[in-house]
C-alpha cells in the first residue's frame, strides 16, 4: 500500500480539530449577523407601529383638541 493513504491518529485529531474550530468561528459570525439584523428589523418595525399608531389617532381626533375647539 502507498505509505501516503493511511492517516494517523494525530493527523485525523488535527483534521477534525480544524474543521470543528472553521464551523465554531462561522456559527458565532453568523450569530453576530443574525443579532444586528434582528436589532435592525426590530427597531423598523417599531417606528412603522408609531408611525400607524399617530396616523390612526389623527383620523379619530382632530388635530387641535376638544377643549381648544369649545373656547373658540
Amino acid at each position: 500500500m502507498v505509505p501516503d493513504l493511511i492517516l494517523t491518529k494525530e493527523r485525523i485529531m488535527e483534521i477534525l480539530t480544524k474543521a470543528l474550530d472553521t464551523v465554531s468561528e462561522w456559527l458565532v459570525e453568523q450569530k453576530q449577523v443574525y443579532n444586528a439584523k434582528c436589532k435592525t428589523e426590530s427597531k423598523q418595525l417599531q417606528d412603522q407601529s408609531v408611525d400607524e399608531l399617530d396616523e390612526n389617532l389623527r383620523k379619530q381626533w382632530p388635530r387641535k383638541g376638544r377643549l381648544e375647539v369649545e373656547v373658540y
